[in-house]
C-alpha cells in the first residue's frame, strides 16, 4: 500500500503557522494559500525604497515541496518584467533575483521574509533602474547553465570553461577523490591543490539543489 509523503506544512504546521503571521506584518498586501498541495503566495508587492513605496508588482511565489531547503519560484504576473534573461528571469519564465550558487554560499536554508525584503525587493528595484536608464545599476551575471559555470570558476579560480566543467561534474557524480590527480592540469593532487573549495562548493550545493537550479535554467 502507498503512503502518500506528507508536505512540510503538514510535518511542520508551527512553521507555517509562522510565516503566515510573519507574512502578514511584513506584506499585508500579499495573501498565502495551499492549491493543489503547493503553498503558493499571491499578491502586490510593494517595492519600498527608504520606507517608500515606489511601485508595486503583481507576483506569485511558489514555495518548494523541500522548503526552505531550496528557493521559491517567483513569477510576475502583469507582464511589467519581460521572460528574457536581459531581464533576469530563468528559462521557465520566473524571475532571477540571485545565482543560487551564489546564495547557498551565504545561506544553510531560505528565510522566505529575509528573501523577498532583500533578493527580490532588490531584483525590483534594478529593473526600475533598467527601465529608466537601459542598463543594471550593478555588474551581472550570466544566465542559465553559464552563470553557473561562471560561478565555480570565480570560486575556483580557473578561467578555462572545458576544466571548469570537469570540476562541475564532480559536483554532480562525487567521483574525485584526495589522492586523483587535480582536475585543473596543475600536476598536483587534488588534496594538494583544489580539494579544499571542491568540498565547500559540494557542501554548499547538495545534488537536489543542483539539479533544481540547471532544471529552471536549460
Amino acid at each position: 500500500m502507498h503512503v502518500k509523503t506528507r508536505k512540510w506544512y503538514q510535518k511542520e504546521p508551527t512553521k507555517f503557522s509562522n510565516l503566515q503571521r510573519d507574512l502578514i506584518k511584513k506584506f499585508p498586501t500579499l495573501r498565502i494559500q495551499i492549491s493543489n498541495e503547493k503553498v503558493i503566495i499571491v499578491g502586490m508587492f510593494p517595492v519600498k525604497s527608504n520606507k517608500a513605496t515606489i511601485n508595486e508588482y503583481l507576483l506569485e511565489i511558489i514555495l518548494p515541496d523541500n522548503y526552505p531547503e531550496d528557493l521559491p519560484a517567483i513569477n510576475e504576473l502583469q507582464g511589467k518584467i519581460p521572460r528574457t534573461p536581459e531581464w533576469h528571469t530563468n528559462g521557465d519564465g520566473t524571475l532571477c533575483p540571485v545565482l543560487p550558487s551564489e546564495y547557498w554560499s551565504r545561506k544553510s536554508e531560505c528565510r522566505l521574509i529575509e528573501y523577498l525584503e532583500n533578493e527580490v525587493t532588490g531584483l525590483l528595484l534594478a529593473a526600475d533602474y533598467f527601465r529608466l536608464k537601459g542598463h543594471w545599476p550593478f555588474s551581472e551575471h550570466r544566465h542559465g547553465y553559464d552563470g553557473y559555470r561562471d560561478y565555480y570558476g570565480k570560486r575556483l579560480g580557473i578561467e578555462n570553461p572545458t576544466i571548469v566543467q570537469e570540476f562541475i561534474n564532480d559536483i554532480h557524480t562525487n567521483r574525485l577523490k584526495g589522492h586523483f590527480d587535480c582536475p585543473c592540469k596543475s600536476g598536483k593532487k587534488l588534496r594538494n591543490c583544489h580539494a579544499t573549495v571542491l568540498w565547500q562548493l559540494r557542501a554548499e550545493m547538495p545534488q537536489d539543489r543542483i539539479r533544481n537550479h540547471l532544471r529552471l535554467n536549460i
